[in-house]
């Protein structure tokens, strides 16, 4: 008997062939399938193509991105390959410290001086970037005085003292992946700082150290190679003029005069004054990065810098307002020669002092110290020109045989005010035009642009003595630390609906409190 044929068991029983009449059916369905395919294909590049042609062109990049993950599901693999861009900055300071510490001595107009910055900073990627800097400084200075009422117990002085020097700092950045890494080689790199800050200073010591290590006493392990080596030449100007008032002993009666004793000696002054000072610099770097492997690339890096403060001392206390601004442009090239990037950065900060301290004097001679809380905020910008086709390399040449050091036109609005209250960015973010420069174009496909506002705080120290040996000598001592914070940050997005790049919130790069 034959077993009863089971719903939906009759395709199992026929051959692998079929009857002509399935094999004829089959080839009919391809065949409509091939020809729907076609048309749906065809209508949606005719629906695209009068998208295309009613909509503007400051918003067709949405509209290209929708075609071309609609085509990639048909086959297309160049379009399936289309990536966004990343428009993450590559260097946007979370949190720093710094450390720095030194000395100048001025004999007569002369001054000579040192000073070292061990520095740490967290990127918004997590990165740990530490630079080590010792800046030698040699300068001059000069100054005029009036003095009213040297004799007596209340004295008026107005001051007023130009000083002129030219520094040169070498410098050493190591970049860590992560802060474990850090940690891994921090005691290493502090301990190997601390060794060529004592060599600089004592050359018993430098030549105790080379000795040991020649007859092998001390075998010290092989310090890590920096992935940055730079060397910075800078000029300085400042200009301080006072008017103080001083109140207390006199501080002589006279040449002939003895005082009655010991007690009624002058020691510490109450000062009363009003101060000013203005500060400009000028710098050029030239940096090596061996941090890709096989292309060891050149920065030259040009900044400008300015300073203003107005201060006030009221017996020990010391007030102070101050504004200061800083620009550069850093140009970096392959190892071939070929341009890599530009980038351009100004910083704007205003800060406020409050310090404790005096100054003692007899006759001509003085020594005091000051301890000064400086409270900062700080707003930083960059843009920066990525160049990756001979093209864009080609228009980069251009943009700096038209402008020099000077920002492209477009970014001098944003630049000119890093204050972080205009989300549009000024121009730079506008769709070039057809009459726009090559570089525009670069800019706007693939330039990042970033800024931040931190908060800063400063813990400083200075300690100084005059004293007038036929030549006036004096000597002064400084440390300090700083500590940045950063509490707002935004970077240049993608293209929006409008065709336009605007400036949005950039987290990674808020410190939240983590770490230091």
């Amino acid at each position: 008997m034959l077993s009863p044929r089971r719903p939906g068991s009759a395709r199992l029983q026929h051959s692998p062939g079929g009857t002509a009449t399935d094999r004829g059916t089959r080839r009919a369905d391809r065949g409509a399938g091939a020809v729907e395919y076609s048309s749906i294909i065809i209508l949606v590049a005719a629906i695209f193509a009068g998208i295309v042609v009613v909509i503007p062109p400051g918003i067709s990049n949405p509209v290209d991105d929708a075609l071309c993950r609609l085509l990639s599901i048909f086959g297309d693999a160049e379009c399936a390959k289309k990536e966004e861009r990343d428009y993450a900055p590559d260097y946007c300071v979370r949190n720093a410290e710094s450390q720095h510490g030194g000395f100048s001595v001025d004999i007569g107009f002369v001054t000579i001086g040192k000073d070292y910055r061990y520095a740490k900073e967290t990127l918004s990627d997590g990165s740990v970037i530490v630079t080590f800097e010792p800046k030698t400084i040699l300068g001059a200075v000069g100054g005029a005085g009036v003095q009213i009422g040297k004799k007596s117990a209340a004295g008026i002085e107005a001051a007023v003292e130009g000083r002129a020097s030219g520094s040169y700092t070498p410098g050493e950045t190591h970049i860590f992946k992560n802060e474990k890494e850090y940690k891994d080689f921090e005691d290493q790199l502090k301990g190997d700082y601390k060794d060529e800050i004592a060599k600089d200073l004592s050359p018993g010591y430098r030549f105790g150290r080379w000795a040991l290590d020649k007859t092998g006493v001390v075998d010290d392990p092989d310090p890590r190679k920096p992935e940055i080596e730079s060397h910075q030449v800078a000029l300085s100007a400042n200009l301080d003029a006072g008017l103080g008032a001083n109140l207390g002993e006199p501080a002589s009666k006279g040449r002939h005069a003895k005082p009655e004793n010991k007690e009624a000696q002058p020691k510490w002054n109450l000062n009363l004054g009003v101060d000013g000072s203005v500060q400009t610099e000028g710098s050029a770097e030239l940096a090596f990065w061996r941090n890709e492997p096989g292309n060891t690339k050149t920065a030259t890096t040009y900044e400008w810098s300015g300073e203003g403060s107005l201060g006030a001392n009221v017996g020990p206390k010391r007030y102070e307002e101050a504004l200061r601004w800083k620009g550069g442009t850093r140009i970096m090239r392959n190892q071939d020669g070929s341009l890599k990037n530009i980038r351009y950065t100004t910083v704007m900060g205003k800060s406020s002092t409050d310090g404790t301290g005096g100054e003692g004097r007899r006759g001509d001679n003085s020594g005091g110290g000051m301890n000064k809380d400086v409270d900062e905020t700080a707003t930083t910008q960059s843009i920066q020109l990525n160049f990756e086709t001979p093209e864009e390399q080609e228009a980069g040449e251009a943009l700096l045989r038209d402008r020099g050091l000077l920002p492209p036109t477009n970014a001098l609005t944003s630049l000119a005010n890093p204050e972080m209250d205009d989300k549009e960015g000024g121009t730079l973010n506008k769709k070039p035009g057809p009459d726009a420069p090559p570089w525009e174009q670069v800019m706007y496909d693939k330039g990042t642009a970033w800024q931040y506002e931190s908060d800063v705080q400063k813990d400083e120290t200075e300690l100084g003595a005059k004293a007038k040996l036929g030549l006036s000598v004096g000597a002064d001592v400084s440390w300090g630390i700083d500590r940045r914070h950063t509490s707002k940050a935004q970077i240049l997005g993608p293209p929006g609906p409008d065709g336009n790049r605007n400036f949005i919130d950039y987290p990674p790069c808020v410190y939240e409190g983590k770490g230091n």
